[in-house]
């Protein structure tokens, strides 16, 4: 299966547009909305999931956020992924400061009753599968040394970077992102090509791939030259 994660904008036509334009080249099973997106504020996910859904005819994936929710609220939007008939549902704990919220482990107890995916990170993998997690997306892959053997079918995490004044950017917000960036990859002088490398070795090494444009409307280009030098 291949997944692509998908932030909205305020302008519906516009994501459209793009999302379009992407899938022109590239075939996805599912769009993945995230929920506030390290903490800024978004698009109702659930919002936007469905009406992606209804506009592209595609299977689309609600994130929910347990920072700052109560099990009600939760409950309330994992019945409304079942009454839009989504594809899913992401449970994340969420990026809230403070001890209110609940956990992703709580998000999918609430959502055992409920038979659709129910996707999480690679943290406490184990726990999240006994509580009825269905998939898991790792954190985004920059190396080929990589093994993922789990129950549950896990998606290979690609972010690319066309641009090296990105790495600064992404550097700010690496606390809340969880995850490193080596500077192999950072110092490359050549980053589609480093780039095409590591999506090939991705594709040989996994049945799932889960595509984090950092902002697709500037990367579809690159995108684009891309998936053509590799062949995707």
């Amino acid at each position: 299966m291949r997944g692509v994660e998908f932030v909205p904008s305020d302008d519906f036509q516009e994501d459209i547009r793009i999302l379009e334009e992407l899938l022109s080249f590239f075939e996805v099973d599912f769009v993945l909305i995230p929920d506030n997106p390290l903490g800024n504020p978004s698009v109702s996910s659930l919002v936007s999931a469905t009406m992606i859904a209804n506009a592209l005819g595609i299977k689309t994936i609600a994130t929910i956020s347990g920072g700052g929710r109560s099990k009600e609220v939760v409950r309330a939007c994992l019945k409304g992924v079942k009454y839009a008939d989504l594809l899913g549902v992401a449970c994340v704990s969420g990026d809230c400061q403070g001890s209110y919220g609940i956990s992703a482990l709580e998000i999918l107890e609430l959502a055992r009753e409920f038979e659709f995916f129910k996707i999480v990170s690679m943290r406490d993998l184990k726990a999240k599968i006994q509580n009825g997690a269905t998939h898991a997306i790792t954190q985004p892959l920059f190396d080929s040394n990589k093994s993922f053997v789990e129950s549950i079918p896990v998606f290979w995490n690609f972010m690319p970077v066309f641009s090296h004044s990105t790495f600064a950017k992404i550097a700010k917000n690496q606390k809340q992102l969880g995850f490193d960036i080596p500077s192999s990859y950072q110092n490359s002088s050549d980053l589609m090509a480093e780039n095409a490398r590591l999506l090939e070795m991705i594709l040989s090494s996994c049945d799932n791939l889960y595509l984090t444009p950092l902002n697709l409307k500037k990367q579809l280009p690159y995108l684009k030259e891309l998936f053509l030098l590799v062949g995707v």
